[in-house]
């Protein structure tokens, strides 16, 4: 199996770590949930009532659709990982990348 090399994680591994200013990285410097609730201007006790009320249970299969409409307002086409098209054209797929 021929797959070819992840470029993100090529760079990755040869640059990140000095990168002054990754704009390649895939994903984000975390931050605190204080920070994070500062940042959205969410009230955190409001937010942290209702999410201690939720049942724990393995949630919808196709994501909550709050989610779903959050990250459908983020983007015009869907970031994705570089083998998710890599992998099966390596075993002959003709992969066609819509943007």
């Amino acid at each position: 199996m021929n797959i070819k090399p992840f470029q993100v994680e090529e760079w990755m591994n040869a640059y990140e770590a000095e990168a002054k200013y990754n704009i390649a990285e895939t994903w984000v410097d975390s931050i605190s949930l204080n920070d994070l609730f500062a940042l959205t201007g969410v009230n955190k006790s409001l937010f942290l009532d209702e999410f201690c009320r939720r049942r724990m249970t393995y949630g919808d299969i196709e994501g909550a659709l709050s989610f779903r409409q959050g990250v459908s307002r983020l983007y015009k086409s869907m970031p994705t990982y570089q083998q998710l098209y890599s992998i099966p054209e390596s075993l002959g797929a003709k992969v066609l990348c819509f943007i």
